[in-house]
């Protein structure tokens, strides 16, 4: 069998979620899977060479048109020419073609067990047992700023002051433009896509300070990944995860989550909060309730994670 996946996203998370969805329906169907991308970030290849399984990747140059849909026909009659390559490799008839809007992460959980990455030892860092944390902060020039899904340095360094206090390890990945921070055991920020993995698969927590594409590399290693300050209750898909979300005042100062998200406002995106006088509230730092939930998650770890996470 030969599956398709159009993987037409341009952010990290959704790449890593895209890939990961994909190649999960392929193994279901123990069929080769051809993945169709845009060549437009050097990221996404080193992404993909994680990706284990029967695959045949398809990179298109950003600056080009991609295969039209009639490269799809079968039958006798195809009006348009289609190159040899294309029927020879299968991609004339495949059996199924994935679009990106089935890939959305709140189908992943459905898929059961994921697929995993392969781990990219030749990019070792000093990263066993230790906490990868990542946030998104304002100026990450790729991107526009997004306020709501933002959180300052300060709160970073709370936390990370907190952690190293308890005697934990932990490791910042992210970009190069992210602020400095001190108390790290690992800065990962200048290291790349497949050094951030690798500590991620060596990491016993991706803790999430605010919703921001790297952290979902834990999908790839089944590491226990604890989301903050979600806006949606979506993101962690692995039993032994957890996701926190971040709280909205209304006008009328009433503090909500689950039941602003159960109104349905957040279905239609978050923009849509301020319209109707509502505002984000991100959590503060209760270090005596981060504590409890780290104890907590490392719990669920020991009993729920995969055997080799043990």
């Amino acid at each position: 069998m030969l599956v398709i996946a159009l993987n037409l996203r341009h952010t990290l998370g959704d790449f890593i979620e895209t890939a990961i969805f994909s190649r999960t329906v392929a193994d279901r169907l123990d069929a080769r899977l051809v993945l169709y991308y845009r060549e437009d970030a050097p990221w996404k290849r080193h992404v993909l060479s994680l990706l284990q399984g029967d695959n045949i990747f398809l990179p298109v140059p950003a600056e080009i048109e991609g295969p039209p849909l009639d490269w799809l026909d079968d039958s006798g009659g195809a009006k348009m020419p289609i190159p040899a390559w294309w029927s020879a490799n299968g991609l004339r008839s495949p059996d199924l073609v994935i679009t990106p809007s089935m890939c959305h992460r709140q189908y992943l959980p459905g898929l059961g067990d994921l697929a995993t990455f392969a781990v990219p030892h030749k990019h070792a860092v000093d990263a066993q047992g230790a906490i990868v944390a990542h946030w998104r902060e304002a100026g990450y020039g790729h991107r526009p700023s997004q306020p709501e899904r933002e959180i300052p340095v300060e709160y970073a360094q709370t936390v990370i002051n907190h952690l190293v206090d308890r005697g934990e390890k932990v490791i910042r990945i992210g970009h190069p433009e992210m602020a400095d921070i001190d108390g790290l055991h690992l800065d990962l920020r200048d290291a790349g896509v497949l050094a951030q993995a690798y500590a991620v698969s060596q990491a016993k927590l991706m803790l999430e300070l605010s919703p921001s594409g790297p952290a979902a590399l834990a999908l790839g290693y089944k590491t226990p990944w604890l989301r903050c300050n979600s806006l949606v209750p979506d993101g962690p898909v692995e039993t032994h995860s957890l996701t926190a979300m971040q709280h909205v005042d209304s006008p009328e100062g009433e503090i909500s989550t689950w039941n602003f998200v159960d109104g349905g406002c957040l279905e239609r995106k978050w923009k849509a909060v301020e319209k109707v006088g509502w505002s984000w509230r991100k959590m503060p730092v209760a270090q005596n309730r981060l504590g409890h939930g780290l104890q907590t998650n490392h719990r669920r770890q020991q009993n729920l994670a995969p055997a080799h996470r043990r």
